[in-house]
């Protein structure tokens, strides 16, 4: 018998890698057995079917939750089993999270998933061309995005949603102030995450990728029927998810049936024993006849490349360009790369020869996503001009990397600028910083970071977002602006999660991005500087100059009048001189 049940296993190898194997106990007749289907760890699922002579239909199940939770196991084991007494091959698919893949990793991955199904149809009794989707909240929506991928017909017979989120950006818009719920308030939170971007049409990969997430956009002749169910009072998916979808596929001669159920059940809460009946009574349906000639398996598509990175060039013919400055005399000019990433790059401004000259890092802003090092190309002649070496950074965007990728960027930027001091001619210990708005943010947490003096002298921030989970506050209130709202999404990106202090892990990563939290003796000295009316509200500065205080740490919060921000406060006449001062008197 022990030789028997190795064969068995050594056969399961030779066509995908078994990763666990388990006779099913709710019915002894049912096997269950977990595969991967790709690399990651997360790319796996659990196979549940009879042994049949006869080709039957398959269910695919896709996991609920917010892209960013879930599994293939718990209550989807027990309506696995469910289905898979009642004659169907079922599986149940787990696919990267948010956090591990943007879009359309998690679509790619249950095409994969899909794919490798058929290529292994013969296994467990299951006909290829028979297969449906069922998908519940965030794994609603990518069943709808693989029943509307291409021709979604040719790669299964339908697509069953429930509470189906069918687009992301209608999530987005859905819940934009605190009256909403919290439950909507995750999805469009975690909605940023997936598309890895702030919503905005004039950024057209950005857009792009919004759009590609929401199903109805593709719905086509062709695609795979429809049935989608909602409860009535979902408190996380509205019902026009459903008849949007719906609509669209009717539009093009595509069954599509919504169903509005009574109560406030979202997701696979909706699976009761009259639900499951009715879901299994429309698959034997959409599954009753062959298949058109046209259906046939898709090839799996290829890796979504994670996560989402820009395009960043490096001039290398700049390391040896020189400018000349105000004064006439050469100034040296030239990009280096302080780590491997394509953004972990700097440019140098600095004046050949003399005695050892105290060292400028100037950090862009950007809202942690755009921006660059070049932006600041005419501040750093300017101080380069009164006696400083400048090193203007570039840092990981929170699209490429989530915190602490930023922070730990400056701060290799800091000690590579430290290293390479005589190279430079600079007096290593002797290192202070600008930065403004997001790169205000990342010099006052560096500055926060340890002792902060062991490795900025000063720091100096323009309209710094000293406290990202404010800025989530004050983007989400009644009547905030663009600017606001835009902030608070790109918060949420760089941390990579939606603000629930009832998830440590991230709750702890909202805490470490807020420089406040850090606060102690022996930090860098800071001035911190904002508009009264700017959509970067002073308060950023006066907590945290608070904190310092607190910890006997020198800091000077300056509020000047009107809405300028950043970079634009030193339009203010005499504040660029007066950051100058405060520099000389602590470098």
């Amino acid at each position: 018998m022990r030789k028997s049940l190795l064969s068995l296993l050594a056969a399961c190898a030779v066509a995908a890698t078994v990763l666990t194997s388990a006779n099913g106990s709710h019915a002894a007749a049912v096997n269950q057995r977990t595969y991967a289907y790709g690399s990651h760890a997360r790319q796996a699922l659990d196979a549940y079917w009879r042994p049949s002579g006869t080709p039957r239909a398959g269910l695919v199940l896709v996991h609920g939750g917010t892209w960013d939770n879930g599994g293939r196991g718990g209550g989807w084991a027990s309506a696995a089993r469910w289905y898979a007494d009642r004659g169907l091959a079922v599986f149940s698919v787990d696919h990267r999270y948010n956090t591990d893949a943007a879009w359309p990793g998690p679509r790619d991955d249950v095409l994969s998933a899909i794919a490798w199904i058929k290529a292994h149809a013969s296994r467990f009794g299951v006909a290829p061309d028979k297969l449906v989707v069922m998908g519940a909240q965030a794994g609603g929506h990518l069943a709808a995005s693989a029943g509307t991928y291409g021709t979604g017909g040719t790669l299964v017979r339908g697509v069953i949603g429930l509470s189906a989120i069918t687009s992301p950006y209608r999530s987005w818009g859905g819940a934009p102030t605190y009256a909403s719920s919290a439950a909507r308030r995750a999805v469009r939170d975690n909605a940023t995450i997936l598309a890895r971007c702030y919503p905005a049409r004039s950024d057209a990969p950005c857009w792009s990728r919004w759009n590609d997430m929401v199903a109805k956009a593709h719905a086509s002749a062709g695609d795979a029927p429809a049935y989608l169910l909602t409860a009535q009072r979902d408190t996380t998916v509205t019902s026009g998810h459903a008849s949007d979808l719906a609509a669209a596929l009717r539009a093009e001669g595509v069954q599509a049936t919504t169903e509005t159920v009574p109560g406030s059940a979202s997701g696979a809460y909706l699976l009761t024993s009259a639900v499951k009946s009715k879901t299994l009574a429309w698959i034997r349906a959409r599954t009753a006849t062959a298949a058109p000639a046209a259906a046939r398996a898709r090839p799996a598509p290829a890796a979504a490349p994670d996560p989402v990175t820009r395009n960043a060039t490096v001039d290398g013919s700049r390391a040896a360009a020189r400018a000349m400055s105000a004064s006439g005399a050469a100034v040296t000019e030239g990009t280096h790369a302080y780590g491997s990433h394509p953004r972990q790059r700097l440019d140098a401004y600095h004046r050949p020869g003399g005695a050892p000259k105290p060292a400028l890092v100037i950090v862009h802003g950007g809202y942690w996503y755009g921006g660059d090092k070049g932006d600041w190309a005419a501040t750093a002649r300017w101080f380069v001009d009164r006696g400083y070496a400048v090193f203007s950074v570039n840092y990981r965007y929170d699209s490429q990397a989530g915190w602490k990728a930023q922070r730990d960027d400056v701060r290799s930027a800091v000690l590579w600028v430290r290293s390479h001091a005589s190279r430079f001619g600079v007096a290593p210990g002797r290192i202070v910083a600008l930065g403004s708005s997001a790169g205000g943010h990342l010099v006052a947490t560096l500055g926060t970071y340890g002792k902060g003096t062991g490795l900025l002298r000063g720091a100096v921030a323009l309209s710094p977002p000293a406290d990202p989970y404010r800025a989530y506050n004050d983007g989400q209130a009644n009547g905030a602006s663009g600017a606001r709202v835009k902030l608070r999404d790109n918060a949420v990106l760089l941390t990579r999660c939606h603000p629930d202090p009832g998830n440590a892990a991230c709750w702890n990563r909202w805490k470490d991005a807020a420089a406040k939290y850090r606060a102690g003796a022996g930090d860098t000295p800071m001035y911190l500087l904002h508009s009264r009316d700017e959509f970067v509200g002073p308060a950023h500065s006066a907590q945290l100059c608070s904190a310092l205080t607190a910890a006997r740490v020198p800091c000077t919060a300056e509020v000047v009048e009107g809405t300028r921000h950043a970079g634009s406060i030193f339009s203010v006449s005499g504040t660029r001189e007066k950051v100058l001062k405060w520099l000389r008197a602590h470098d």
